[in-house]
């Protein structure tokens, strides 16, 4: 992924087994995910292609088009290019009023 967005850091780490296990307690979303906490998920999708002859796309192609229509939504913020200094006839963003309560926005930086 870093090839195809040069401008940002893309971090890649493992949370910690005991924070993911404290966080499940309150979130119950997080709850769900535990059961799967180091398992390997096969799944086989040789009856939607038989059957209904679906086709899939590759997958880094539908990550990379996934990370750049969260880009281009505002989702993904580029810190590096937020944190210049602006001019003062530049626009501010409030990325705070930018989604609902319930939506996530990622904060990249080019450290």
């Amino acid at each position: 992924m870093q090839e195809n967005f040069p401008d940002y850091t893309i971090r890649t780490k493992e949370f910690p087994f005991l924070l993911v296990k404290f966080a499940s307690l309150f979130d119950a979303s997080v709850k769900f995910i535990m059961p799967y906490w180091n398992r390997e998920i096969v799944l086989d999708n040789s009856k939607s292609i038989s059957i209904l002859g679906m086709t899939y796309r590759d997958i880094k192609t539908t990550l990379i088009e996934g990370a750049q229509s969260m880009i281009d939504c505002g989702l993904i913020i580029n810190k590096a290019k937020k944190s210049k200094k602006r001019g003062k006839n530049d626009e501010t963003i409030d990325y705070s009023q930018a989604t609902d309560q319930n939506d996530t926005v990622l904060v990249l930086t080019d450290d």
